[in-house]
């Protein structure tokens, strides 16, 4: 039905079997095998899933059509962390891994910010106020502006 309507559906790496990891990620594009089905690569998601960050992007590097900009910080006893944080400060290894992508792969797509940092849809309890929410994503996108400043003075 995508292909026919020429919509372009992509995955990302966050839940069910095809977000358990990297391999699964690349084995369900490889089953599914349309134009149509796509990969996006979520940066941070891989420190919330308790995953290595160099291992998971040796992995999935150049299968992927659109980014998410998110970062995370480990949790120390191991596995899952819902403890975000402003991009680049925390262990996704977040701008070393997009340097790669945009300077070495000449990656060109589509990139969004996921702050995670004041609204988080899927987890009860964070009741921050409309302008506590706007002020963090402003902060988390100027913080991404200056990392992509940084990346593309070094190309």
């Amino acid at each position: 039905m995508a292909e026919d309507a020429g919509i372009v559906l992509t995955h990302e790496n966050c839940t069910g079997w095809g977000g358990l990891g990297a391999k699964q990620m690349l084995e369900l594009c490889e089953e599914v095998n349309s134009p149509a089905f796509k990969l996006l690569y979520d940066i941070g998601n891989t420190i919330s899933h308790g995953y290595d960050p160099e291992e998971f992007f040796k992995l999935i590097r150049h299968n992927f059509i659109y980014l998410h900009i998110k970062d995370a910080f480990k949790n120390p006893e191991g596995g899952r962390s819902q403890n975000y944080a402003c991009c680049g400060e925390g262990d996704a290894m977040l701008e070393p891994i997009l340097d790669k992508i945009i300077n070495e792969d000449g990656y060109d797509g589509f990139i969004s910010i996921e702050p995670h940092v004041a609204a988080i849809v899927h987890l009860d309890g964070v009741k921050n106020s409309d302008e506590e929410k706007y002020c963090s994503y402003i902060k988390y996108g100027i913080k991404f502006l200056k990392i992509m400043e940084r990346i593309t003075k070094n190309a």
